[in-house]
């Protein structure tokens, strides 16, 4: 070998793995995932250690992923990493908002706000004095109290004001609103929150690139909750009306709507004709029974789910009582628990029809709740319908 060859031969470096480690006071970096796979992972460990937020969790954990990853992708677009997106935005209406601090905080970092400016006019809220001294509350401010938020973008002299005033949010019905707690709590905050909002999304909508304010999204009404679908229960009303034997004076036991001591929520029996002798129902007339309100089965709750069955097909009645109080849970679990106990495609069907006005009650608690009652409901469906084929 040469001694030029040697030389060169020195100079090859053998490649090796690069390790590289923590070192205190270096710049943290996070990590960014690059590809869908690599996007996937990190949406599984955030649903695997439990820190999926509310607004992206939904019954289907397949859904819940996507939601995750799309929230990723938006916040990648503006500029935020994996975990500061998803809890700096949320899925509100099916749309992805960013809070009002993290809106400001987007347009302070993308150095095109030149000036800002906030001040109060209108009045000022009462706080007392004395043995009166207190914290304001909504009855303390005037109507004229108003927030004014001036923001100014480099290279445009005129500024972008927001305003916002206690009488614009009265006419939102956002004032005093038992519903709002932030409003009942932080009024002056929340109408700061509200006029910033106009004036971010006016003079900087290219930094937020389409994001809504979330504390807007949220203030706005509800959407009319989604109707379960019971097209297939068309006809049966009908044909259960010719399947059964008309009620007549001569035929006492058909005019019963429920069998003697089996329903505790039975309808109230009539005092016109008390019963002959213990453990018989009195009989009513025939016209009797269409002036008896509607019945609900036995709550799940006293029975199991068989006997509930058992007696709801005895009856024909499958409404379930579902209680005012925690009725997103309480009604969710019971619900679902019975739509999994479920004897037959038809029953269950009739089961979903009598219990729309109380699934659209549980909706109004809990969209999830109500949710996740309609996918069993639909899931159970089509096991029972295999179940029958051939």
């Amino acid at each position: 070998m040469s001694e030029n060859n040697h030389d060169v031969a020195l100079n090859i470096e053998q490649p090796g793995p690069k390790i590289s480690g923590f070192r205190a006071g270096s710049k943290v970096q996070a990590i960014i995932p690059t590809t869908l796979g690599e996007l996937a992972m990190v949406a599984a460990a955030v649903i695997n250690g439990g820190m999926a937020p509310e607004s992206y969790t939904v019954p289907d954990e397949q859904a819940t992923k996507s939601r995750i990853m799309l929230g990723i992708m938006k916040g990648a677009e503006v500029g935020l990493p994996p975990i500061t997106a998803l809890s700096t935005i949320a899925i509100i209406n099916n749309r992805p908002c960013i809070w009002g601090d993290g809106a400001q905080a987007l347009i302070l970092r993308s150095g095109v706000m030149s000036d800002y400016e906030e001040t109060w006019e209108g009045g000022q809220e009462k706080v007392g004095a004395g043995e009166e001294m207190h914290e304001p509350i909504s009855a303390d401010f005037p109507d004229t109290l108003t927030c004014v938020v001036r923001m100014w973008r480099s290279g445009i002299e005129t500024a972008f004001e927001g305003r916002f005033s206690v009488r614009d949010a009265k006419r939102a019905h956002l004032w005093a609103n038992t519903r709002k707690q932030p409003w009942l709590h932080f009024p002056r905050r929340m109408l700061k929150v509200r006029a910033r909002a106009f004036a971010q999304r006016d003079g900087f909508a290219d930094v937020l690139a389409g994001l809504s304010i979330r504390e807007e999204i949220e203030d706005l009404p509800a959407p009319p909750p989604e109707k379960t679908d019971i097209s297939g229960l068309e006809g049966l009303g009908e044909q259960r009306a010719i399947a059964a034997p008309a009620a007549t004076e001569q035929d006492p036991g058909a005019s019963r709507i429920v069998p003697e001591t089996k329903n505790p929520h039975s309808p109230v029996e009539s005092q016109e004709q008390p019963p002959s002798s213990v453990g018989e129902s009195p009989a009513r007339p025939a016209a009797a029974v269409d002036q008896t309100p509607a019945a609900s089965s036995p709550s799940p709750s006293d029975i199991d789910d068989s006997e509930w069955w058992a007696t709801a097909l005895s009856d024909g009645v499958y409404a379930v009582s579902v209680p005012a109080r925690g009725r997103a849970t309480t009604g969710r679990d019971l619900m679902l628990d019975l739509i999994k106990a479920a004897p037959s495609k038809d029953a269950l069907t009739n089961f979903a029809a009598a219990n729309e006005r109380a699934i659209l009650s549980i909706d109004l608690a809990s969209k999830t709740a109500a949710a996740a009652i309609r996918s069993a409901i639909a899931a159970k469906l089509t096991e029972l319908s295999e179940e029958e084929l051939p």
